[in-house]
């Protein structure tokens, strides 16, 4: 993409070119949790157009949400995605409300990453270490019980020499 700097252009048409190029999802909603700004990072993460997605719920697309953790004015959250494919997309989070000039809620705003794969890599690390920790603990089993055996064997050894 090339982008011609001329004094025509806002610095918000620059910010909203930059934050489509981006690889993230930033999006903002109302109060009510529709989609009111949705960048292009949605399209090549989830596979949904911002038309598919501005003016339609949060909800809609979303299959489980975990709150991790919340910071002085904004969450930090893990989201399950449904992908236009209907697969899954685990997404990390970072939301920020926004007020009006009464300190009330008038929607969110935030960046979702696609962390799908990490996810996806950090279960496998884990079902292997368990496959390797129950292997470990079978050897373990295993030597201690050969270890007792050769106990066993060498007081039958003794006691058939004393006879």
């Amino acid at each position: 993409m090339i982008i011609n700097d001329t004094n025509n252009n806002t610095e918000i048409e620059r910010f909203k070119r930059l934050v489509d190029i981006s690889s993230d999802w930033v999006w903002e909603t109302d109060d009510k949790g529709v989609f009111t700004y949705s960048s292009g990072g949605a399209e090549r993460i989830l596979g949904y157009s911002t038309g598919e997605l501005v003016g339609k719920n949060y909800k809609n697309f979303l299959r489980k949400s975990e709150l991790n953790e919340n910071h002085d004015g904004f969450t930090k959250e893990l989201h399950t995605h449904i992908k236009k494919d209907g697969t899954d997309c685990i997404m990390e989070s970072v939301k920020i409300a926004k007020l009006n000039e009464n300190g009330l809620v008038v929607g969110y705003m935030g960046v979702d990453h696609d962390i799908t794969e990490k996810v996806t890599t950090l279960k496998k690390l884990e079902e292997q270490f368990s496959e390797i920790e129950k292997r470990n603990k079978f050897l373990i089993d295993r030597e201690l019980k050969m270890i007792e055996l050769k106990k066993e064997n060498e007081e039958l050894k003794k006691k058939l020499e004393n006879k």
